[in-house]
Parts: structure tokens; sequence; C-alpha cells
């Protein structure tokens, strides 16, 4: 039993030593696995309900994490990943600095345009250049690298309309570039947007004419164009303008295009018709040149309007609308002569309606000339007995006989509407005759007018103003006082009216209740400004009552508004000095009575004439007297005379350094009584 015993013991023992020995082993291997797992950089984690046993029952097998571990490395390492960083990055940055190189990079798409994906590429360069602030390098480039050439033949060579869609875009951006347009100076480039023009993609349509609009800013590219016969085409194109459609537009651009060719054509438009063009073309420049003329008046550019409108006149010398034109811009710029000159011409040649007769006599009474004011009368009074002028003006155009049917409805006239219409034509012409008739001081013409007026419209308020006008001037105040009267009775808000009672009335030594009737007229131009016109000299007679109930300030403040209404005119500058100088206001006075002075010196000294103007004005040389008389006794300081400076000339003649001009700027603040009478002194001298 006890050797069973010992024996079991001992034989029990072995295997649990075997035992022990193989876990410890096991243990071992694992250790090991470890290890080498953790010099891979791998490490084991329990799971939270795991033991060591992964064999155990009821327990979970252990999951792997994977992490990288920080490993030092030697210093050589560090140079060696330091160095690829740097030059993998200092690469990249030289490949970037050289792509925005205009110099390598355009050569590099132009020559690979045909290559798959580079349009696509060439495209997201267009829009880059469009909206980028160096897009003018990188035309440059463009142009430089053969650029028109490789996108003429890109586009002529593919029947894509990406292809022709990119390059008629990029040829676009060369032609808007002042420094890059003369490289698409050639023929081919010309016709080859001529001829996709009538494509059917939008974009390329734009493009195409955007290059041929730009095209025709300069001298050598009009030339060009007209030799190459691509004006013919461009004609066809603005042929559109006229007509009704979605392609309007691009021929009103043509239009614009092509009224710049007489311009930079060598010879203008008298070389044009030289060359032997067609109807056709030269009809298409008149009216190109008729478009661009209306829109530089519209726009205030009246030199080059005028200069345009020239070069319509030697293409068709007996065109009406050109003179007309041209009699429009003058007048708006001063030039009455010149305006009358060619409004004469506009009515010789086919101008003869009553709307032009009309603006053609507003200009011979704006002269002022006693030729052209009789001009004027006589042809007043053709267009007064002449019922269908007249209904021609009334209407606006030629009145129709028959009811007019607008959109399928029978419009018909009111009747009463043109009888009021046709009225006040007859009364603007016959207030016009009035005028020249008094300009001219023919008082019994005048008469005879106002009589025809009243005899046709007896209740008229104009023709009883008129009358009573014509009756002050004769000087028969209480015969026009009564027509006057009269005239207010029908319409008494009417400004001219009341300030003609007004001035009747002071005349008549009524200056109280003139005043009143100057505040009434003040009262009621405060509430319609415009009108104010109409009564210029309103200020002038309130300042001349108050002078003589010697209210001097409230005179100088009428004379003040005067003078602002008109700071050119002497008169009012005077009149408020002499107000001022009787207010006891010395300084302030002897300013005006100096701007009086300047006025005076810009008109006469430069042209030599002041002994003339102060003969023909008697105002002025009354206004002149008075200054004179302040300066006797008075030490002058006479502005300093300009030393004469011989200067040698090309052919050896000596020349003179001529006195200054007075200054230009109004005189303000207050003047020294010998500064005014040394100006005084220099105009007295002149001539």
């Amino acid at each position: 039993m006890l050797s069973t015993t010992s024996a079991g013991d001992g034989e029990g023992e072995k295997p649990s030593t075997a035992s022990s020995s193989s876990t410890d082993g096991a243990e071992q291997v694992e250790n090991e696995k470890k290890k080498e797992r953790r010099q891979f950089g791998k490490k084991d984690a329990a799971d939270d309900e795991g033991g060591e046993d992964g064999n155990a029952g009821g327990k979970k097998k252990k999951k792997r994490v994977f992490k990288m571990k920080r490993t030092s490395s030697s210093p050589i390492g560090k140079i060696i990943r330091y160095s690829i960083f740097l030059g993998v990055a200092g690469g990249l940055g030289y490949c970037i600095y050289k792509i925005r190189q205009p110099e390598f990079t355009m050569p590099l798409l132009l020559e690979n345009l045909d290559q798959n994906g580079v349009c696509y590429i060439a495209n997201a360069f267009y829009y880059y250049l469009q909206f980028t602030g160096a897009a003018l390098e990188w035309r440059e480039a463009m142009a430089n690298s053969n650029g028109v050439a490789h996108l003429i033949n890109y586009i002529n060579g593919n029947n894509t309309p990406e292809a022709q869609r990119v390059g008629m875009s990029l040829l676009s951006l060369l032609a808007e570039y002042e420094k890059t347009r003369p490289y698409l100076r050639n023929t081919t480039v010309f016709k080859t947007a001529a001829h996709y023009l009538n494509s059917d993609d939008v974009e390329v349509k734009g493009a195409s004419l955007n290059v041929l609009i730009y095209m025709f800013q300069d001298k050598p590219s009009a030339t060009l164009v007209v030799d190459s016969g691509v004006l013919k085409l461009m004609c066809n194109i603005a042929a559109k303008a006229f007509k009704e459609g979605p392609e309007r537009f691009a021929g009103e651009l043509a239009l614009q295009a092509i009224s710049k060719i007489p311009n930079n054509y060598p010879g203008g438009a008298r070389a044009l018709m030289k060359k032997g063009l067609d109807e056709q073309q030269l009809n298409c420049i008149f009216a190109a040149m008729h478009s661009d003329l209306i829109q530089l008046e519209r726009q205030g550019d009246f030199d080059k309007a005028l200069k345009v409108a020239s070069e319509c006149i030697a293409m068709n010398p007996q065109a009406p609308e050109f003179y007309q034109i041209s009699a429009r811009i003058q007048s708006s710029q001063g030039n009455l002569e010149g305006a009358i000159w060619n409004m004469k011409k506009a009515v010789k040649f086919g101008h003869k309606e009553p709307q032009h007769k009309t603006f053609l006599v507003q200009l011979l009474l704006e002269s002022g000339r006693p030729k052209y004011l009789q001009d004027a009368r006589d042809l007043l009074n053709k267009l007064v007995n002449d019922q269908t002028a007249l209904g021609k003006l009334s209407s606006g155009q030629q009145m129709m006989d028959d009811d007019a049917a607008v959109g399928g409805i029978a419009v018909h006239r009111d009747e009463k509407m043109e009888n009021l219409s046709k009225e006040i034509r007859v009364s603007q012409m016959y207030m016009q005759m009035v005028k020249a008739d008094l300009m001219l001081r023919d008082y019994r013409s005048a008469s005879g007018h106002v009589h025809e007026w009243l005899k046709r419209s007896p209740n008229s308020a104009p023709a009883l103003y008129s009358k009573a006008k014509v009756l002050s001037h004769r000087q028969r105040y209480p015969e026009a006082l009564t027509a006057v009267n009269e005239s207010l009775g029908i319409n008494p808000q009417r400004p001219e009216s009341l300030y003609l009672r007004a001035f009747l009335l002071y005349k008549l030594g009524k200056a109280d209740e003139s005043l009143d009737v100057c505040h009434k007229v003040v009262r009621l131009l405060r509430r319609d400004v415009t009108r104010g016109e109409r009564v210029p000299n309103l200020h002038l007679l309130m300042g001349k009552i108050y002078e003589g109930k010697e209210q001097f300030s409230k005179a100088e403040h009428s004379y003040e508004m005067l003078v602002k209404a008109d700071p050119s005119r002497p008169m009012p500058h005077f009149r408020r000095g002499r107000a001022l100088l009787k207010a006891g206001q010395e300084g302030k006075a002897n300013s005006e009575f100096g701007e009086v002075l300047r006025l005076w010196s810009d008109v006469c000294i430069e042209r030599k004439s002041c002994k003339n103007y102060f003969y023909r004005n008697q105002a002025a040389a009354n206004a002149m007297k008075f200054i004179g008389q302040r300066c006797n006794g008075v030490e002058c300081r006479i502005p300093q005379k300009a030393v004469v400076v011989e200067t040698k000339t090309e052919g050896g003649t000596a020349g003179s350094q001529q006195p200054p001009s007075p200054p230009r700027q109004m005189i303000s603040g207050e003047l020294d009584i010998k500064d005014m009478c040394g100006m005084y002194a220099r105009l007295k001298s002149a001539d």
C-alpha cells in the first residue's frame, strides 16, 4: 500500500513537474513573441473580461491593437529625411514657379493644344485671364509665342465646338489689348472671325464679333478691313440692326465698329468714296456714322460729333439731317452763326417741314442781328398763313384726313384738342414776330401783327400782353396798363403780365403799388422756379424802387439776386456797388466796381474795341463816367506794365511779351480805391 502510494505519489509528481516545465516554456515562448511584436511596434491588449489563459473557458480572446512607436534614430537618418523633404518641396516650388512664368507656360500650352484634355485646360486658362489682374502679361506672352497662328490653326483644324469656342475666346482677349492687337492684323484672322460669325454657338459668335469690333480701332486695321473685303461681311451683320430679332444687338455692335472706319481710314470718307466701294457698303458706312453721331450728341461730346457730321456731309453733301444735327450742336456751343448757316442748308436740301423752320426762326431771333431778324419775320409770316403747316405743328406730324386705326381700333381725332394746339402754335409765332419787330424797333409792324393776332384770337392773354408791350415801347403807358389789366383778367397768374403791370405802375409814379405787384410775382415764382427766366428784370425793378425809397440795403439785396442769376453781366454789379456805396459800405462797393471794370476789360481790351464798346453802349458809358468821378484826385495804383523781352525766332525777328490779362477770378471782399482806380486807368487808356 505504501509502495503503491509512494509510487502513486512519485508518479504523480512527475506529471506535475512536466506540466510546470511546459507552462514555463509556453510563457517563455509567449514572452518572446511579445518582445518580437514590441520590436515591430505591436502591443497586445487584453479584453476587459479576458484572462491570461487564452484557452480558458468563458474567456474572450485577446485583441491586437497596433500603435506606432517612436523610436530613436541616428542624426544621419534625420539629415536624410530632411534632405528628401527639402528636395521634394523645392522641386514642387520650382514647378509652380515655372508654371507661373508666361514665357514658359504659354509656348507649352499653345504647342500642345491638339493633345487630349489640353482644350479644357485652355478654357480654364481663358477664364483665369479674363478675371485676373495679370492678364496683360499673359496676353503679351501669348502674342510673342506666335499664339495667333497657333490659335487660327487650332480653330480651323478642329471641328469640335469646344476647340472653336476656346480659340476664338483667346483671340478676342488679344484683340481687346492695344499692345497685342497688331499681331491680329492679318487677312486670315479677319476672314476666320467673319466665317465664325455664322456659327450656331452663341459664345463663338460673340467672340468672333468681339475680334472684329476691336480690330476697327486703329488706322492699319481699318485699311486692312477695307482692302481684305471683310467690310462687306460686317455690313451684312450691321443690316440686322434695323430688324427685330435676337441678332439685333450684334448688328448694333457691328454698326458701332464700322463707324470708326472713316476716322481711321487714310483720307477719311472722301477716300472711301474714291475707293470704289459698292452702294451697299457706302450706305452701311453712312448709317453707321449717323448712329455714332446721334450717340456722341447724347453723350455731350460735341467736338467729335461735329467732326463725324462733317465726314457725313463730305460723303453726301445734300443730306439735310447732318446739317440739322450740326446746327443743333453749334447752337448748344453758342456758335449761332454756324448754327444758322447749317440750318439754312438743312432747309434748302429738304428739311422744309414747319418744325425745322421754327427751329431756324429761334436761331435767327437769338442772334439779334437785323438781317437775321428780318429773315425770321418773313418765315413766321409764311408759317402763320399756312394752315397745312399749322396743322402739322399742332399734331406733331402730318394730319390725317381719315380716322386712324391703331391695333384694329378706330381712333377718332379730338378736334377741340387740335384747335387748342393750333392756337398755341399761332400764339407762339405771333409772339416771335412781335419780338422781332421790337428788336428792330419797327413799332408800326409790331402793332400790325398784334392787330392781326387779336382779330384771330380776341380773348388771347398773350396777344393782349403783346399789345401792352408794344404800347410800353411807344411810351403810351396808360393804354399799355389797360391792355395788361385785360390780359391779367384772362390769366391772373401769368408772371410776364404781372411784371409788365409792375413796370408800368412804376413808370406812372405808383411805386408802392408796383412793389406790391413785384412781391406777388416773387411769391408766385417760389412755387414755380422754372418760370423765373420769363421775368429776368424783376429784381432790377425792385432795386430801383428801393433806391427811390432810400432803402439801400434792400436795394443791394435785389441787385445781388441779379448778380447771382448771371455774374457775367457788368451792370448788375455796378448797380449793387452804387447801392453799397450809398449804404456806407465803400470797400464792398469798390469791389463791385472793380468787378465791373474787370468784365469790361475782358470784353474790349483783348479785342481792342473799348472806345467802340462804350460809344455804342450808353448805360456802360454812364457807369464808366460815374466810376471816373470817384477816381478824381485819387492817386491810382496802376498795374505794372509787362517788361518787353526780345526773343529771337528762327527767322531772326524779335518778339515781345504782351501785357498780362486782368485776373479772371471774381473780385470778392473789399477793394482799396487806389486799386480800383488803377483798373479804371488801365481800361481808360486802352485802344
